[in-house]
């Protein structure tokens, strides 16, 4: 599991709090497969940025809530083509392209976040 926040402490076992650096890594895996992704919105750099190549949404939107000062999450999978971060969400929140953008951009990711609309449910 990776993690996004503003802290950068990591553990051995893969999950800790990821630096801009390896937030670009995890990115570059999105360019070849689809992550999975959890955030949650917080107060002033509070921000939680879940991202997971495995685990479930749901489970990584109740761990981002936890880690957060918020309580609304945003949850669902994610892939990037060139400079655009296509996000499709399970559940949104409002203004979610404009305020992960805006954190992204804190965190030194050139990247423009464009919202798809997921499929039908059957």
């Amino acid at each position: 599991m990776a993690k996004a926040t503003a802290d950068d402490d990591s553990d051995d076992d893969g999950e800790g709090r990821l630096d801009t650096a390896d937030l670009k890594a995890l990115f570059k895996v999105a360019r070849n497969r689809t992550l999975l992704f959890a955030y949650c919105p917080g107060g002033a750099d509070e921000d939680v940025l879940l991202l997971d190549r495995r685990r479930q949404p749901e489970r990584l939107a109740k761990e981002a809530r936890r880690e957060s000062a918020g309580t609304k999450v945003a949850y669902g999978s994610m892939t990037v083509e060139g400079k655009i971060l296509t996000v499709t969400c399970i559940k949104e929140l409002p203004s979610l392209s404009r305020r992960l953008a805006k954190y992204l951009r804190e965190k030194h990711v050139p990247l423009q976040v464009q919202l798809a609309v997921p499929p039908p449910a059957k």
